[in-house]
């Protein structure tokens, strides 16, 4: 679905698709704009935020001022109201599954027997969870903990983090996760916003969009990105969301396909498995594949490194991509878009 909606946007020239933001383009600034590279990227269609960088590099050509910024279209008026209507129904769903859950009877009993009735602070909620856990350890001599091991998640600091404790096989820790899981299962809640509702009352949030990371720092070019989309989003919404968030971790970086050339060449040296290629397998090369013939073997050879490096994702630049995100990747299970 994504990649359809993406190409869908590629056949449209990239001056309309332009114009159809911010205005009409003057012919000078559309003659700049292609001049300096920016063009090009987006009728190769090697990325999509090429074309976020063609749109801000005519918004600043132009003063910053747009047209559709002051009279927008009705198009980009109805996209306007859809997005406000579908907000309105995160907050909507997500304060009727919160109040509802408040009456269930699980929840009430919990919070009649471990917290007096009473829900504590957000801030409060590490210290109370550690000191459960200390008393779950001094009641119970023989806990063990869960195998596989399970664990409870909550959020922590004003940033929000996800952070984890081992579940054992008896105590309030345990209580609280079964718990938690039960409403995470009911009401389609994030696991660590379902603690934190249990113990402080705050109110899940339901996102059309969820976000899960699958980052490999070894393969790096195996890494994923996992949706869970609600039945009510559309799809320009989640093309939208989706090329946002990629947008975000790329970090505003460039990273180009590999070409059938360079795919092709990691494959043959993969074949032959070893250390480095011969003037043997160069010649094997050129015969199956007469389209990319090398007349050099030093060309030859550099290009099975390059390619190799490309197809598996070891690039310094692609490295330095996914690295920064795995520490945090690894303490967050699920993330709400």
């Amino acid at each position: 679905m994504i990649h359809s909606c993406v190409d869908q946007a590629k056949t449209v020239a990239p001056r309309k698709r332009v114009e159809r933001r911010i205005g009409k383009v003057p012919d000078q600034i559309w003659q700049l704009l292609d001049e300096d590279g920016f063009v090009a990227p987006v009728l190769a269609g090697e990325d999509v935020s090429d074309f976020d960088l063609l749109l801000e590099r005519a918004k600043t050509l132009l003063g910053g001022r747009t047209y559709y910024e002051r009279n927008p279209p009705p198009s980009v008026v109805k996209r306007l109201t859809r997005k406000r209507d579908m907000d309105a129904w995160e907050e909507s769903i997500s304060t009727i599954m919160a109040r509802t859950a408040e009456q269930d009877g699980d929840v009430q009993l919990f919070r009649s027997r471990r917290l007096k009735g009473k829900t504590i602070a957000p801030s409060d909620v590490e210290a109370w969870i550690l000191g459960a856990d200390r008393e779950d350890i001094n009641r119970h001599r023989e806990l063990t903990l869960a195998t596989p091991f399970e664990h409870l998640y909550y959020l922590v600091g004003t940033d929000l983090r996800t952070s984890r404790i081992n579940v054992g096989d008896k105590g309030i820790i345990r209580e609280l996760f079964e718990l938690s899981t039960k409403l995470v299962r009911r009401y389609d809640w994030v696991h660590a916003d379902a603690t934190m509702f249990v113990l402080a009352g705050t109110e899940p949030k339901i996102a059309r969009v969820r976000v899960r990371l699958d980052l490999k720092r070894l393969w790096a070019v195996l890494s994923r990105i996992h949706l869970e989309v609600n039945i009510l989003t559309s799809p320009e919404e989640l093309c939208r969301q989706y090329e946002e968030l990629r947008r975000n971790i790329l970090g505003g970086k460039r990273i180009r396909n590999v070409g059938e050339k360079h795919a092709r060449l990691a494959q043959f040296a993969a074949r032959i498995d070893r250390p480095s290629l011969s003037r043997e397998d160069m010649l094997e090369w050129n015969r199956l594949h007469p389209d990319w013939r090398y007349a050099r073997f030093s060309n030859f050879s550099r290009d099975w490194k390059v390619a190799q490096d490309r197809v598996r994702g070891f690039t310094k630049q692609f490295r330095s991509i996914v690295d920064p995100w795995l520490d945090s990747s690894d303490e967050r299970p699920d993330t709400d878009s």
